[in-house]
């Protein structure tokens, strides 16, 4: 009787795990925009930033010269590193997706120069809505609009 429940409670794990979906590995689409700001003689603002990009770091910083870098588009499973040159910047910018909640995407983001780390955050991205991720260059600054989906 024994070696029957025995032989029973083997068959049905069996039935378990053979029926149990693998866990589906969640991928994130990312964008990163990148602008480099500085202060300088003269006023120049880049025709490549979108008006409410600028508007925004206009509002919050007090550089007069704006430089696109580009628009950097890619994507990475939760777990998984995603990793963009900012153009001939010298500048690298790195995301990691650490999970997906209801749309809600929270990823670790760092910044380096030549290998060398300059900033890193966890950020928190919410749908349709971008989060400004911002670093010290040189005399001015460089600042990554980053969304995700």
């Amino acid at each position: 009787m024994r070696r029957t429940l025995l032989s029973i409670a083997a068959l049905a794990l069996v039935v378990l795990a053979a029926g149990a979906a693998p866990a589906q590995v969640r991928t994130v689409s990312l964008s990163a925009q990148a602008v480099e700001a500085m202060t300088g003689a003269t006023a120049s603002v880049d025709p490549n930033i979108p008006q409410d990009l600028l508007g925004q770091l206009k509002a919050t910083f007090q550089f007069n010269q704006w430089k696109s870098l580009g628009t950097f588009n890619g994507s990475a499973a939760v777990g998984q590193m995603w990793s963009t040159p900012l153009g001939a910047s010298g500048y690298t910018f790195e995301a990691t997706p650490k999970s997906v909640d209801g749309g809600a995407i929270t990823l670790d983001a760092r910044l380096t120069r030549q290998g060398s780390e300059v900033v890193k955050s966890t950020l928190r991205l919410q749908p349709g809505a971008r989060v400004i991720f911002s670093g010290k260059a040189g005399t001015g600054g460089i600042f990554v609009a980053v969304t995700g989906r």
